[in-house]
Protein backbone atom coordinates (compact mmCIF):
# COMPACT_ATOMS: atom_id res chain seq x y z
CA UNK A 1 0.00 0.00 0.00
CA UNK A 2 1.08 3.62 -0.83
CA UNK A 3 0.67 6.41 1.71
CA UNK A 4 -2.74 7.03 0.67
CA UNK A 5 -3.63 3.80 1.35
CA UNK A 6 -4.22 2.65 -2.57
CA UNK A 7 -2.68 -0.91 -3.23
CA UNK A 8 -0.94 -0.56 -6.17
CA UNK A 9 1.68 -2.63 -8.38
CA UNK A 10 5.11 -1.42 -9.70
CA UNK A 11 6.46 1.35 -9.31
CA UNK A 12 5.65 4.66 -7.72
CA UNK A 13 7.39 8.17 -7.69
CA UNK A 14 6.68 11.30 -4.96
CA UNK A 15 6.45 14.19 -6.32
CA UNK A 16 7.70 17.08 -4.26
CA UNK A 17 7.00 20.77 -3.24
CA UNK A 18 3.49 20.64 -3.86
CA UNK A 19 0.64 23.21 -2.25
CA UNK A 20 -1.64 21.64 0.52
CA UNK A 21 -4.99 21.61 -0.15
CA UNK A 22 -4.45 21.94 -4.19
CA UNK A 23 -5.73 19.79 -7.10
CA UNK A 24 -3.09 18.34 -9.57
CA UNK A 25 -3.48 17.06 -12.80
CA UNK A 26 -0.79 14.07 -13.24
CA UNK A 27 -0.05 12.17 -16.85
CA UNK A 28 2.41 9.64 -17.10
CA UNK A 29 3.50 7.66 -19.66
CA UNK A 30 6.25 4.87 -19.97
CA UNK A 31 9.28 4.87 -22.69
CA UNK A 32 11.75 2.25 -23.93
CA UNK A 33 14.20 1.64 -26.53
CA UNK A 34 11.73 1.28 -29.43
CA UNK A 35 9.70 4.65 -28.18
CA UNK A 36 6.99 5.86 -26.03
CA UNK A 37 3.45 5.70 -25.44
CA UNK A 38 0.96 7.74 -25.44
CA UNK A 39 -0.10 9.79 -21.86
CA UNK A 40 -2.52 8.49 -19.64
CA UNK A 41 -4.21 9.81 -16.20
CA UNK A 42 -4.14 8.93 -12.97
CA UNK A 43 -7.06 6.67 -11.24
CA UNK A 44 -8.35 9.42 -8.93
CA UNK A 45 -8.50 13.11 -11.43
CA UNK A 46 -7.48 15.35 -9.94
CA UNK A 47 -5.61 14.62 -6.99
CA UNK A 48 -5.98 17.06 -4.24
CA UNK A 49 -3.42 17.33 -1.54
CA UNK A 50 -3.90 17.33 2.49
CA UNK A 51 -4.38 20.35 4.40
CA UNK A 52 -2.01 21.76 7.14
CA UNK A 53 -1.72 23.55 10.05
CA UNK A 54 -2.00 27.68 9.06
CA UNK A 55 1.04 29.27 8.94
CA UNK A 56 1.49 31.98 12.25
CA UNK A 57 -0.09 34.75 11.74
CA UNK A 58 1.61 38.16 11.11
CA UNK A 59 1.67 40.76 14.28
CA UNK A 60 -1.31 41.98 15.40
CA UNK A 61 -1.29 46.39 15.53
CA UNK A 62 -3.45 48.48 17.24
CA UNK A 63 -5.37 50.62 14.52
CA UNK A 64 -4.30 54.50 15.64
CA UNK A 65 -7.12 56.47 13.94
CA UNK A 66 -8.92 54.61 16.24
CA UNK A 67 -7.80 54.86 19.57
CA UNK A 68 -9.44 57.65 22.29
CA UNK A 69 -8.38 58.64 25.79
CA UNK A 70 -9.91 54.71 26.95
CA UNK A 71 -9.65 52.75 24.32
CA UNK A 72 -7.76 51.17 21.25
CA UNK A 73 -8.27 48.99 18.99
CA UNK A 74 -6.67 46.32 17.38
CA UNK A 75 -6.13 44.74 14.05
CA UNK A 76 -4.61 41.40 12.27
CA UNK A 77 -4.80 39.91 8.90
CA UNK A 78 -6.38 36.59 8.29
CA UNK A 79 -3.39 33.81 7.38
CA UNK A 80 -3.59 31.60 4.25
CA UNK A 81 -5.22 28.13 5.54
CA UNK A 82 -2.81 25.73 4.18
CA UNK A 83 -5.37 24.16 1.92
CA UNK A 84 -8.03 24.88 4.19
CA UNK A 85 -10.57 27.57 4.76
CA UNK A 86 -9.37 29.31 8.68
CA UNK A 87 -12.62 28.71 10.45
CA UNK A 88 -11.33 30.70 13.77
CA UNK A 89 -8.88 33.42 14.68
CA UNK A 90 -8.00 32.93 18.99
CA UNK A 91 -6.34 36.35 20.56
CA UNK A 92 -4.99 36.43 23.87
CA UNK A 93 -4.71 40.18 25.59
CA UNK A 94 -3.83 41.33 28.73
CA UNK A 95 -3.89 44.62 30.39
CA UNK A 96 -1.48 45.84 32.85
CA UNK A 97 -0.08 48.91 34.73
CA UNK A 98 2.72 50.75 33.03
CA UNK A 99 4.38 50.89 36.53
CA UNK A 100 4.69 47.21 36.37
CA UNK A 101 6.92 47.17 33.44
CA UNK A 102 6.33 45.05 30.33
CA UNK A 103 3.85 41.86 30.46
CA UNK A 104 6.01 38.77 29.73
CA UNK A 105 5.27 36.46 27.29
CA UNK A 106 4.72 33.54 29.72
CA UNK A 107 2.52 35.68 31.44
CA UNK A 108 0.22 36.81 28.71
CA UNK A 109 -0.46 32.82 28.30
CA UNK A 110 -1.24 31.99 31.27
CA UNK A 111 -3.14 34.78 32.19
CA UNK A 112 -4.46 36.55 29.42
CA UNK A 113 -8.08 36.97 28.45
CA UNK A 114 -8.81 34.81 25.15
CA UNK A 115 -11.27 36.21 22.55
CA UNK A 116 -12.36 33.93 20.02
CA UNK A 117 -13.70 35.33 16.46
CA UNK A 118 -15.49 32.79 14.57
CA UNK A 119 -15.99 32.64 11.25
CA UNK A 120 -19.67 34.62 9.54
CA UNK A 121 -21.42 31.26 8.21
CA UNK A 122 -23.50 33.75 5.85
CA UNK A 123 -19.99 35.57 4.51
CA UNK A 124 -17.58 33.00 5.38
CA UNK A 125 -15.66 36.07 6.76
CA UNK A 126 -13.66 36.41 10.23
CA UNK A 127 -13.57 39.63 11.71
CA UNK A 128 -10.14 41.42 11.83
CA UNK A 129 -10.43 44.31 14.38
CA UNK A 130 -10.76 44.24 18.28
CA UNK A 131 -11.83 47.26 20.32
CA UNK A 132 -10.61 47.48 23.91
CA UNK A 133 -12.63 49.56 25.83
CA UNK A 134 -12.63 50.60 29.57
CA UNK A 135 -8.67 51.50 29.86
CA UNK A 136 -7.07 53.99 32.34
CA UNK A 137 -4.56 56.08 31.52
CA UNK A 138 -1.04 54.48 32.21
CA UNK A 139 -2.25 50.82 31.10
CA UNK A 140 -0.09 49.32 28.62
CA UNK A 141 -2.01 46.47 26.83
CA UNK A 142 -0.19 43.11 25.12
CA UNK A 143 -1.44 40.83 23.19
CA UNK A 144 -0.76 37.36 20.89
Amino acid sequence: RGQAGLRYNGFYCMVPSLTPGKSYYIKARPCNRVGTAGWTQCLVDPITTLATTPPRMEAIESIPEHRTAQSIALRWTVPWGNGDTIRRIEILWMVQDLEDGNVEYQTLIRNGKKEIFQQDPETGTIQTEFLLPKLQPGQVVAAV
